[in-house]
């Protein structure tokens, strides 16, 4: 097998377990610069500490500011108010391509990103 050969094979066996450890918030916290922040003073305790749990585990794949073209991942602004039990099952038990954290994130987390979620709601067009 020549090199460039053995080199494209190696990148395209890689490159998934890239985005699965990316997903997993594996990689690093993106720096504050790109921290989904709504206004200082703006968001109860709760949402903000969703906030920062969104950073470190959700960001990578639903956004900054939780803005995805909802292309591949759900936009989480446009998710129902009134669902917060299928929020936290999707989560838990993860849903389609998202894996599940229910072994990372406990019930005080999920409240928290809960509370940021529904914080940073848009109303659908």
């Amino acid at each position: 097998m020549s090199a460039i050969r053995r080199i494209t094979c190696l990148f395209s066996l890689s490159l998934p377990f890239s985005l699965l450890l990316a997903c997993q918030g594996v990689a690093q916290v993106a720096d504050s610069r790109h921290a989904a922040s709504p206004a200082a003073g703006t968001v109860p305790a709760s949402a903000d500490e969703g906030r920062k749990t969104y950073n470190v585990y959700c960001i990578r794949c639903h956004g900054v500011n939780m803005e995805s073209a909802g292309a591949v991942t759900y936009d989480l602004r446009l998710f129902p108010a009134d669902q917060k039990d299928r929020f936290m099952r999707s989560v838990r038990k993860g849903k389609g391509g998202m894996p599940p954290w229910e072994s990372v994130l406990k019930d005080d987390n999920l409240a928290n990103l809960w509370a940021y979620v529904m914080s940073a709601k848009v109303k659908p067009n």
